[in-house]
């Protein structure tokens, strides 16, 4: 037997009914943007993290760049004088020439600690005795300069070797009104002898 055939009500589009098929909410899409808010501003503080350890890595080795260079004046002069001439002139990127005493004396050293042996930054730079010290700039991108103080001592070993320490750091600035940058030194050393 054959049934009958129904006739079929068609419906207007918008009419249909769509089970399981709801849109976001307002609610929904405001939590949603606030994560993304929230994972964005994560990023960009890594990203700022990043920029400033690359330019402190940046700092430290423009010093150590600057005090190898120091010792290398240094120890390239025999132990005992005479040496002529008696003091090495370099110049810097400002154009100013900048005087090396590779002579035994120099800046005060750290007598006691675990930095016992390094050169003393507390040590007012002016007190420093002429030609151990000096405010060095370099020349960087657009015309930029960053100035580095550079201290060195000479220490007799005996009658034909010397034990030379030099310390660099990008010189800390206490004009600006930003915070202090805390720069440790980078030290350096070498025994040069004839």
């Amino acid at each position: 037997m054959r049934r009958p055939r129904t006739m079929r009500t068609t419906r207007p589009a918008g009419a249909a009914k769509r089970r399981g098929q709801s849109g976001m909410s307002m609610i929904e899409l405001l939590i949603a943007m606030l994560v993304l808010v929230v994972g964005m501003m994560g990023s960009m503080e890594l990203v700022r993290t990043a920029i400033v350890n690359n330019n402190r890595n940046k700092l430290d080795t423009a010093s150590t760049a600057l005090a190898q260079m120091v010792l290398e004046q240094i120890t390239s002069r025999p132990a005992n004088p005479p040496m002529n001439p008696p003091y090495i002139i370099i110049a810097d990127c400002a154009g100013v020439l900048r005087t090396i005493n590779p002579n035994v004396g120099g800046a005060n050293l750290i007598a006691a600690g675990f930095n016992q042996g390094n050169i003393n930054f507390t040590q007012d730079l002016a007190a420093v005795p002429a030609g151990y010290a000096m405010q060095y700039t370099t020349c960087g991108p657009a015309g930029s300069r960053v100035t580095y103080e550079i201290r060195w001592n000479v220490t007799a070993m005996t009658g034909f070797t010397k034990l030379v320490t030099v310390s660099a750091r990008k010189q800390i600035s206490t004009a600006t009104g930003s915070l202090p940058f805390f720069a440790v030194p980078v030290t350096l050393r070498a025994i040069a002898g004839q």
